[in-house]
């Protein structure tokens, strides 16, 4: 082989394998790119799944939990009792009112007694109207037993 040819074919083998080195860089820096896109997708998804999940818990708490309008005492140190007025002025040796005391004003009057069905029924006729069957159609069409 002449000297020109060696030298152009060895030029050619150089110039290939720069190109498929700079193949390999390019791809391995799509790969790392890839890869830093992917995790920054599977950070933002654990982080979705967690709120998610927190979520859910707060509201099966809201949802099954007891409810009760009655708070700790100590729950709302600073929180004024608004509505312990009358118990913190009242006298506690002083005995409790009866039901008759507390409800002094109104007394219910007692209801008329109610009429029994035979009462309501007395005053009206009784007509008695016989309903005869024909001998044939005293059996059920379908499986002929007995009406």
């Amino acid at each position: 082989m002449p000297q020109s040819e060696m030298e152009a074919l060895l030029q050619l083998q150089k110039e290939t394998i720069e190109s498929l080195r700079q193949l390999v860089e390019s791809q391995r820096l799509t790969i790392e790119q890839m890869a830093k896109s992917h995790e920054e997708q599977t950070a933002q998804l654990n982080q979705t799944i967690a709120n998610l999940n927190e979520t859910v818990e707060y509201l099966k708490k809201k949802l099954f939990s007891s409810s009760s309008e009655k708070t700790k005492k100590g729950e709302f140190p600073r929180q004024m009792n608004l509505f312990n007025e009358a118990e913190a002025a009242a006298d506690p040796s002083a005995p409790e009112p009866t039901l008759k005391e507390a409800v002094s004003g109104y007394n219910r009057q007692p209801g008329k007694p109610k009429a029994s069905r035979e009462e309501i029924l007395a005053g009206l006729p009784v007509i008695e109207v016989p309903c005869t069957v024909p001998e044939g159609d005293r059996n059920c069409p379908y499986c002929n037993t007995p009406i």
